[in-house]
This record gives structure tokens, C-alpha cells and sequence, in this order.
């Protein structure tokens, strides 16, 4: 067995992974729709509390999904750049970066940044998640895709 990227290899023999790996994909699916199904709920709270109109409050929900189109086009450079794991660890680091930064938050600003970085975040992982699951379960790809 060689390593690709400095990464551990990636199928077993038979093209199956164990349960442990599927477990890992529902973790990392999980943590990508926290950051988007959070704030709308909450929207007329976070209004109250730091003053957002209407109008900034109407980016602070578009506005992550913005930066998930954006950062799609480039996933594959950054998989060709960090490898496909490494470039979905940066992914799930940024969308912890974004939420941590939501308690220290004061200012629209910083709201949007947090709101931008979340988007770019799940934009990479969306990315470059699929290709993993499809490298990791080719005889089971339709149902490890399904998780």
C-alpha cells in the first residue's frame, strides 16, 4: 500500500469501508446544516440584539449560501493543492472558526464575516465530500452517498 498525498489508504480490498467511516460522513453532513438551519429562527432575535435591518439581515441568510456557489469552482484546486481529506478538515475548521466567531460578535460586520466564512466552509466540503465517499465505498457508493 502506497500513500497518495500523505494520506492513509483509502478502500479496503473489497471496495467497503467499516461502520466507524460512515458515522464520520453523518458527523461531518451534520455540521454542515447547523450553521444555515440556526439563524433563521432566531432572526428577530439577533435583529433586536445587534440592529440589523432588514436589508442586512436578508444578506446574513443569503449570503452563506453565496460563498458555498463561490467556493464550489475551486474545490478541486484546493483538493489538487492540500488533498482531498486535508482540504475538508480546512472546510470543517472554517465552519467552526464562523460559529465560535458568532460569540464574540458585535458588529454587522463581523455577522457577515462569520455568515461568508460558514458558506465557504461547506462550499469545500460539499465539494470535495463526494469524491471521498465515492474513493471509499465504490461497491456501495449509491447508499454511503444516501448517508
Amino acid at each position: 500500500m502506497s500513500l497518495v498525498d500523505g494520506e492513509r489508504p483509502r478502500a479496503a480490498a473489497d471496495g467497503t469501508r467499516g461502520l466507524g467511516f460512515a458515522v464520520l460522513i453523518v458527523l461531518v453532513a451534520l455540521n454542515l446544516r447547523a450553521f444555515f438551519t440556526s439563524s433563521s429562527p432566531l432572526l428577530n432575535d439577533i435583529r433586536a440584539a445587534t440592529g440589523l435591518s432588514f436589508h442586512w439581515a436578508s444578506l446574513l441568510t443569503v449570503l452563506p449560501m453565496l460563498a458555498m456557489g463561490a467556493t464550489s469552482l475551486f474545490g478541486v484546486a484546493v483538493a489538487q493543492r492540500l488533498g482531498d481529506r486535508r482540504g475538508i478538515l480546512l472546510g470543517l475548521g472554517a465552519i467552526a472558526l464562523a460559529c465560535a466567531s458568532r460569540y464574540a460578535t458585535t458588529g454587522v460586520a463581523s455577522l457577515l464575516a462569520s455568515a461568508a466564512l460558514a458558506g465557504v466552509g461547506v462550499g469545500l466540503v460539499q465539494a470535495l465530500m463526494p469524491a471521498v465517499v465515492k474513493r471509499t465505498y465504490p461497491v456501495r457508493m449509491s447508499m454511503a452517498m444516501g448517508l
